[in-house]
């Protein structure tokens, strides 16, 4: 019953990062990295932190990828480089999400969180809680 609706969710995902970036690629850097009072200063600043907490959650459910040293970190620089590299964390989770049977849902999850408290989940309802979110912020266009 879950599997359907999470495979769609990765689907839907890749795609919104793919519509995003492609509007964004239309302006200017130094448009992409002026500080215009988002929570991470910019709209590149914005796309490094939701590729950072893909990465941090991916690494949280499969052990494995990139553990960046801290949530305000800059991954890329280059536009084209975080774009590249937001393509291939989209790839990585459509290819975990749809290789997960229903049963994968039920996994409990463990993880420590950035301040170090941890916490246990199943992984639908981990998944639950942060991939709808994200999907739902990026669907306002």
């Amino acid at each position: 019953m879950l599997k359907p609706h999470f495979d769609e969710l990765a689907h839907y995902n890749r795609w919104t990062n793919w519509r995003l970036y492609d509007d964004a690629a239309s302006l200017p850097d130094h448009v992409r990295k002026r500080p215009i009072g988002l929570f991470f200063g910019s709209v590149h600043g914005t796309f490094n932190h939701l590729l950072m907490a893909d990465q941090i959650w991916m690494r949280r459910i499969t052990g494995e990828g990139p553990q960046p040293a801290r949530l305000n970190q800059v991954l890329h620089e280059d536009f084209a480089d975080l774009r590249t590299a937001r393509g291939q964390e989209d790839d990585r989770i459509a290819d975990f999400v749809t290789g997960l049977d229903e049963a994968g849902y039920d996994r409990v999850l463990e993880y420590r969180n950035s301040s170090g408290k941890t916490f246990q989940q199943r992984l639908g309802s981990a998944s639950s809680t942060t991939r709808p979110i994200i999907a739902a912020r990026r669907m306002q266009d």
